[in-house]
């Protein structure tokens, strides 16, 4: 039984998500469901469980894929390596907004696989990517979504 779990959240802060519905952006529906997440892990995960965050959509582009590919990957910030949550983790999350900007979904999903392999290696962790958005934004090459999905499920991330 893997009981550590590695879990990373890619949250969309792009311009879709701050339109309303019910005096609420799709964003702060988006960060209620964010928290809740990190404050069970927080109640209830393991010591050993892992966290990390990436949001797309921001302005700043900010993640290892885009240092090495500067053209690719852009308008993707990671805002949180892979550690214990805590308390800055629900800090991060109350402070994101809705940026000015696009992010494309399957350059943050790669970012976030990146991520889980490079913390993860060989060790015995079930990974997890939880990714939460309006799919208000471009994709701008649906070829590469094969490929992200036979990478996911090469390294067994759910």
């Amino acid at each position: 039984v893997m009981s550590k779990e590695a879990v990373c959240v890619i949250l969309d802060v792009g311009r879709s998500m701050g339109k309303e519905s019910g005096g609420e952006t799709r964003l702060d529906l988006a960060k209620k469901a964010v928290q809740m997440l990190v404050q069970t892990k927080l109640l209830f995960g393991k010591k050993s469980d892992e966290m990390a965050m990436v949001l797309f959509g921001t302005a700043v582009t900010e993640n290892k894929l885009n240092e090495e590919h500067p053209d690719h990957y852009k308008h993707v910030q990671q805002v949180h390596v892979f550690a214990k949550p805590d308390l800055d983790v629900l800090e991060t999350v109350s402070a994101v907004e809705v940026e000015d900007a696009e992010g494309d979904v399957l350059d943050a999903l790669f970012v976030g696989l990146e991520m889980i392999v490079s913390r993860v290696k060989h060790l015995k962790f079930t990974k997890r990517i939880f990714l939460i958005t309006d799919a208000g934004g471009p994709i701008r090459d649906d070829a590469h979504i094969q490929m992200l999905i036979d990478e996911m499920n090469i390294q067994e991330v759910k």
